[in-house]
């Protein structure tokens, strides 16, 4: 394998990367580099391959050791997210097919999605929040 190669794996890993901007490839082009300078030093291919494996392992693992708690993204909690878990009643109709329904939850009128059709009134549990509309299941109440 020629240097030439390796510094073509080298451009695309860190294309790659520039496209993702996730730290997904640059440890690959890393590698690359290891494998194009034992290739220039006239090493063999299975050295090369070898210095290419170990170098973009050791990349990954010395990055996520030192920078991994840096990098995590963490989700910020609103005031709606304390939502999750209460109970809320329909207050119109929810039809998933039409995309129409609304519970009252915590003194506010919200949009409400939910898996099957209920009826105003029904007793409803908030499960999560996508966007703007509280996603809801009925609270079945045992007596």
């Amino acid at each position: 394998m020629s240097v030439i190669y390796w510094l073509g794996l080298v451009v695309l890993f860190a294309v790659l990367e520039a496209c993702t901007a996730n730290l997904v490839s640059i440890w690959f082009a890393l590698g690359a580099v290891a494998g194009a300078v034992c290739t220039a030093l006239g090493l063999r291919t299975g050295t090369a391959v070898t210095a290419f494996v170990l170098v973009s392992a050791l990349a990954l693992i010395v990055f996520k050791k030192l920078f991994g708690d840096k990098l995590s993204v963490k989700k910020e909690a609103t005031n709606a997210d304390r939502l999750i878990g209460t109970k809320a009643v329909v207050c119109e109709d929810i039809d998933s097919v039409k995309n129409t329904g609304a519970v009252e939850a915590s003194g506010l009128t919200w949009s409400a999605k939910s898996d099957v059709p209920l009826k105003k009134g029904a007793v409803v549990e908030v499960v999560d929040i996508k966007g703007v509309k509280l996603i809801v299941r009925e609270v079945l109440e045992v007596k």
